[in-house]
């Protein structure tokens, strides 16, 4: 009767490490797999944000410039009055 309890106990034991082993490496492989897309994902959100910087200053250089140049433009505006008054 000892030896039977003994036995179901050990027996007992072995399937919950054997369970528990199993359901450590399920956890493991899908986080493992879950890496595996979020580094997809980051690949792919690089790229996109890659362009979007390139575009967005791309833009801001021409925005740069369109301000400039309508600076020069009222500049050259307000001296016309000026050159036809002197002239």
């Amino acid at each position: 009767s000892i030896t039977k309890r003994m036995y179901k106990i050990v027996h007992f034991y072995i399937t919950f490490f054997v369970h528990f082993y199993i359901i450590i490496n399920i956890m493991a492989l899908i986080m493992m797999i879950y890496s595996i897309y979020a580094i997809i994902q980051e690949k792919q959100k690089s790229k996109y944000y890659k362009k979007t910087i390139l575009y967005e200053t791309n833009y801001d250089k021409y925005f740069t410039m369109v301000r400039k140049q309508k600076i020069v433009v009222l500049k050259k505006r307000l001296q016309l009055p000026f050159l036809k008054f002197f002239s």
